[in-house]
């Protein structure tokens, strides 16, 4: 975050003297040193503030690692973000220069500064995201083979664990690249056209839109290149479909392998289609007029906002509508029969992670049943019979069935039991619930409702019944 916010400062500090130098031509040697005085203080100043805070930074960090002995790895991780970062500046500064420059076409003379700064910011804040992937990058580098697949896609697990999220960064890094690429071929050459035409000393009702030729073609190129990324994208959002957790299970659904699944594949040669148009049309002027009607000037294009359109149209129908029809029409009434094998790989991968198999379960058989509970409650049933307190009237008391509530932790099941006692008054429709009996493995209570007994079945004051039978129930085990 510092370093960013570092490099973003220096950039701003930078402007002044780029503005300095740009108008150099204008002015004599003397009053070109005297301009460059003050953009050089301020820079100057605003990198040592800058070279301060990331110092600052490393050191915190660096404190921060040893206290608990691991110095060593922060010198690992700084250097894999030094790393990345001149890497990622490297290739941005070149790659950014390169179109610039073929997008300048024959006026490639006349901006060399424009195409030094905008390569030169580029080039900083492409690095500086490139090095915040270098936890995904160490562990795409350290990566170990696994022998394991799963059961859906076929997929080894160290392709989830190292390739799908280095890959699913760096597409983002190379689209976020891409669009500042294109976005400074767009805003430079519509400076430079400006100027150009500011300076003709001309007045024409319609500029020269000849100019704008070039342009057509890079960006067409650089259109079919983010289309080739997010092709790239669709493929990889395939297999991200097994960290969903929408349907029934954890993972790959029917729903989503059956229809989401296809809807990828379709989004993902809708792509790839789309892409090859563009790089026909990056080099063919014909082809530009004839499939996109582009006439001279991608301006006065009239069908150039009809194709992603259309690829919107797609991504919405193929990932959100039919999977939400079926899923409402389809899954819904038959959810247990077309979720079986979606739900038996989930079973069978979380038993094989655990290390559960038959061999490792202990089957035990519990003491406390519904026979004994029945025994214990039958001993304090004068006692609940005779509570005539209940009603001074004739009345009858109706015991309930007896409901075993299954509870368990992190290594034993418990049940509890719970027996409702309704009072039948002579001339009353319908009996009356008076209490509720819950019975432990310990303890049998009753009281006027359930949130009652249950306190005093563990709390500190727990009413213990006399004649009550005490047992323990066994654990289940699972080694």
């Amino acid at each position: 975050m510092f370093t960013s916010a570092g490099i973003l400062f220096f950039l701003a500090g930078c402007i002044p003297l780029f503005m300095a130098l740009r108008k150099r031509s204008e002015r004599s040697e003397a009053q070109h040193r005297a301009a460059l005085r003050r953009p050089v203080v301020l820079l100057t100043d605003v990198a040592a503030i800058v070279l301060f805070v990331v110092f600052g930074s490393i050191v915190a960090n660096l404190q921060w690692f040893r206290n608990p002995g691991y110095g060593q790895r922060y010198w690992t991780l700084l250097y894999a973000r030094v790393l990345l970062f001149a890497i990622g500046a490297v290739v941005s500064f070149a790659v950014i220069t390169v179109f610039l420059k073929t997008a300048s076409g024959k006026t490639a003379e006349r901006n060399p500064s424009y195409r030094f700064i905008v390569s030169l910011c580029g080039a900083l804040i492409m690095g500086a995201g490139l090095s915040m992937l270098w936890q995904r990058t160490s562990l795409y580098v350290s990566r170990t083979g696994s022998g394991t697949l799963d059961p859906v896609f076929g997929k080894s697990l160290d392709f989830y664990l190292f390739l799908l999220s280095f890959f699913s960064g760096l597409l983002v890094w190379l689209t976020a690249l891409l669009l500042f690429i294109t976005l400074a071929v767009i805003t430079g050459r519509f400076v430079s056209f400006l100027l150009q035409y500011d300076r003709s000393g001309s007045n024409p009702e319609t500029p020269d839109v000849r100019k704008f030729a070039p342009v057509s073609g890079i960006l067409f190129f650089l259109a079919g290149l983010l289309l080739l990324l997010a092709a790239s994208g669709a493929y990889l959002a395939i297999f991200k479909l097994l960290y969903t957790s929408e349907g029934v299970v954890h993972g790959v659904g029917y729903v989503d392998y059956h229809f989401r699944r296809p809807g990828y594949l379709i989004l993902m040669a809708g792509y790839s289609l789309t892409a090859m148009l563009c790089f026909g049309a990056a080099f063919s002027e014909r082809m530009r007029q004839s499939i996109f009607s582009i006439k001279g000037t991608p301006l006065r294009a009239r069908r150039l906002l009809v194709v992603p359109l259309l690829l919107v149209l797609v991504r919405v129908v193929s990932l959100t509508v039919i999977p939400s029809l079926v899923t409402a029409f389809l899954l819904s009434p038959n959810e247990i029969t077309l979720e079986r094998p979606f739900i038996r790989h989930n079973i069978d991968c979380t038993r094989k992670t655990f290390g559960i198999d038959d061999s490792t379960i202990i089957h035990r058989v519990y003491t406390l049943g519904p026979e004994i509970t029945q025994k214990v409650i039958d001993y304090n049933t004068d006692r609940i019979e005779n509570s005539r307190l209940w009603d001074p009237r004739g009345s009858e008391v109706i015991r309930g069935n007896i409901l075993a509530i299954p509870l368990s932790d992190a290594r034993s099941l418990h049940i509890l039991y719970v027996e409702p006692i309704f009072l039948q008054a002579e001339n009353a429709g319908l009996p009356e619930i008076k209490r509720l009996i819950v019975a432990g493995q310990q303890q049998v209570v009753w009281a006027n409702d359930f949130n009652t007994s249950l306190d005093r079945l563990t709390g500190s004051h727990a009413a213990f019944m006399p004649h009550a039978i005490t047992t323990t129930a066994a654990d289940a085990e699972l080694r």
